[in-house]
């Protein structure tokens, strides 16, 4: 199943998705990025990549 990968504003956290992240459960994994991983956008999003292949590995 491919997960959702939800990505918060640089200044938000993981609360903005709580609802999102209930709903869409039932259809398939939910991931929420985490951008203190990363000084600039392309290392939060290799950091999710790379932390997320992990997760959906398993």
């Amino acid at each position: 199943m491919v997960p959702t990968v939800l990505v918060p504003g640089l200044l938000c956290s993981a609360e903005v998705f709580a609802p999102q992240s209930a709903a869409l459960w039932s259809d398939s994994p939910v991931m929420v990025a985490s951008t203190l991983k990363g000084q600039t956008i392309e290392e939060i999003a290799f950091f999710t990549l790379w932390i997320g292949a992990e997760t959906w590995a398993q």
